[in-house]
């Protein structure tokens, strides 16, 4: 780069800066070797090379990205796959229980975008558009894992009152069925509103400003009252849960264990996204941020999540063939119950001083303690009577 150049660049307002850039405000090259740009006189840039243009070697952010979207893609087919399953031909349409799925892969696609983005943090010498990208994906996704969370406590509650009503034991009319269906009449729109907010908040920022590294921007109100809705969403979405359990207690499948795992990740991620919103040595948005942070708070909540959802849903029984076993499981635990019953009738009678009723005790202990009487003093009466019988007879005989 000789003199003139540099007089050259300088006269377009151009200015050399000492991280191996140059820029007039508008645009920014690299200034370094095997970089050198150069201008013409009428101020066309020739061979100029993008200060965010990936020109390093791939790094810890390039692995956590790649990884994180490969995985992320490894559990779509699962999820089509559940998508089929809970397929109902002919029901209606609040018992095609899928929207955790649909929401789960568009969660699945903005953290792949999100890696992949991550990928030029490293490779980029000033962080530009691949840090804008990472940054909106990455805090705009908490609201979806919300809303997937939602979707598959519901489904428990759905498949918990199938369970029960296949079998007799729920009456669309009882209080019970009341209170429910008032709750999933609110809980909707109350979630929705919520990751709308949520969303909103985390969305809609200056994420060139971020890009460049400032602090402020990245910790503004906004960002912390997006992640302070999140945890709310989260709390009414495990209150809901509770609901369902207090209400139709746990099924034998074990799907309230996988609605506890679900719920502690979702609610680590939000503890992070929290904790990031306040501290920016902790925010993913950082580039100097340690990746392995962005990964096990990020990125594996999220996809514990994911597959937790999805393994259960391949592996347990779909909505049809759950009501099928639970009246088959029913009329087994009546046969049970009965033949027990049977069993111990059978063995009470077998037994002389069987117990008999706790409004009685002196009688049974009496009965049980004593013997039955010897035939001899049953008889020794019986003859008595007779000797009474024949004197009365001659008696009467006599006064004839």
């Amino acid at each position: 780069m000789n003199a003139t150049q540099l007089e050259t660049f300088e006269r377009f307002f151009y200015q050399v800066y000492g991280n191996g850039t140059v820029g007039n405000g508008t645009h920014c090259y690299l200034w370094r070797q095997h970089n050198w740009p150069s201008i013409t006189e009428e101020g066309t840039v020739l061979d100029g090379v993008n200060c965010d243009s990936p020109v390093k070697k791939l790094a810890g952010h390039g692995a956590v990205g790649i990884v994180s979207a490969c995985l992320g893609f490894l559990l779509i087919p699962f999820l089509l796959m559940n998508i089929g399953k809970f397929n109902v031909p002919g029901a209606q349409k609040g018992f095609q229980r899928r929207a955790e799925f649909y929401w789960m892969i568009l969660l699945i696609l903005v953290l792949a975008v999100s890696g992949f983005a991550y990928i030029d943090v490293d490779r980029n010498p000033v962080q530009g558009l691949s840090m804008c990208i990472f940054s909106f994906c990455f805090h705009s996704n908490v609201p979806i894992l919300v809303l997937v969370y939602w979707h598959y406590v519901s489904t428990f509650g759905f498949i918990r009152w199938r369970e029960l009503t296949v079998v007799g034991r729920e009456a669309d009319g009882s209080e019970r069925r009341k209170r429910i269906e008032t709750m999933e009449y609110g809980m909707p729109i109350v979630m929705y509103i919520l990751s709308m907010l949520g969303f909103l908040l985390a969305g809609f920022h200056s994420w060139a400003r971020i890009a460049r590294g400032e602090a402020a921007v990245a910790t503004d109100a906004r960002f912390k009252a997006s992640a302070v809705i999140n945890l709310f969403g989260l709390g009414c979405c495990v209150g809901a849960f509770c609901v369902y359990l207090k209400e139709y207690g746990r099924d034998r499948r074990k799907r309230w264990m996988s609605v506890y795992m679900g719920g502690l990740m979702v609610l680590l991620r939000g503890v992070y996204g929290c904790i990031s919103s306040w501290k920016y040595n902790w925010n993913a948005s950082n580039p100097k941020v340690n990746p392995g942070i962005a990964f096990g708070l990020g990125y594996v909540p999220e996809l514990i999540v994911g597959t937790v959802i999805c393994l259960y849903g391949v592996l347990s029984p779909g909505i049809a063939e759950v009501e099928r076993l639970a009246v088959e499981e029913e009329e087994q635990e009546r046969i049970t119950q009965t033949t027990m019953d049977r069993m111990q009738v059978a063995s009470t009678d077998s037994t002389w001083g069987r117990r008999l009723p706790a409004a009685a005790p002196a009688a049974a202990a009496s009965t049980v303690s004593m013997p039955p009487p010897p035939y001899q003093e049953v008889f020794a009466n019986d003859s008595e009577e007779a000797e009474k019988e024949e004197q009365m007879e001659v008696t009467i005989n006599r006064m004839n």
